[in-house]
């Protein structure tokens, strides 16, 4: 039987030990909008990198296409894209899909008045970061291997208490 636990509590520190293959070296997509406050009806850049080469990089609002590009054999990509003219003076998401493997990136866009002005609150950054869990799975199996490690543990202790003479287990 003890042989059994052994067995059981190596083949869960085996599995907390272990990770998934990390094979995927594509670092992701990252897009940058040359201006986040722009006047309905301007264009603006959207430059980035790290897109898989020669795939389409588009950007829309509101799922309207505003502009695309293609990336070059480095993954680099530069387009020009406009904002709709009728679009409503505020804030909107800017979506960047970076072709049908790559991310799709959000960043906040304003749309200002007539004036240019930016709505007050001032305008957000333009950067699109690439988001996502880095490996939350190698945690998991770290919390299991302890939780039945704890387990053995109190089982271990309460037979040895039950085997020693004049001690009473419940």
């Amino acid at each position: 039987m003890r042989w059994i636990l052994v067995a059981v509590l190596f083949a869960l520190m085996s599995l907390a030990a272990t990770s998934p293959a990390g094979a995927q070296t594509y670092p992701g997509c990252v897009a940058e909008l040359s201006d986040v406050t722009v006047a309905p009806g301007d264009s603006f850049t959207v430059t980035g990198i790290n897109a898989q080469p020669g795939d389409e990089v588009t950007a829309s609002i509101e799922g309207q296409r505003i502009g695309s590009g293609t990336a070059d054999s480095n993954g680099d990509f530069s387009f020009s894209a406009n904002l709709p003219a009728n679009l409503s003076r505020g804030t909107h998401s800017a979506e960047v899909s970076c072709g049908p493997l790559g991310a799709d990136l959000t960043s906040t866009i304003t749309a200002a008045g007539p004036s240019g002005a930016a709505p007050s609150g001032g305008s957000p950054a333009g950067a699109l970061p690439r988001t996502g869990a880095g490996n939350p799975i190698g945690l998991t199996q770290i919390a299991i291997g302890l939780i039945a490690a704890g387990g053995l543990v109190a089982l271990t202790s309460k037979r040895r208490r039950a085997a020693e003479p004049g001690i009473v287990s419940a």
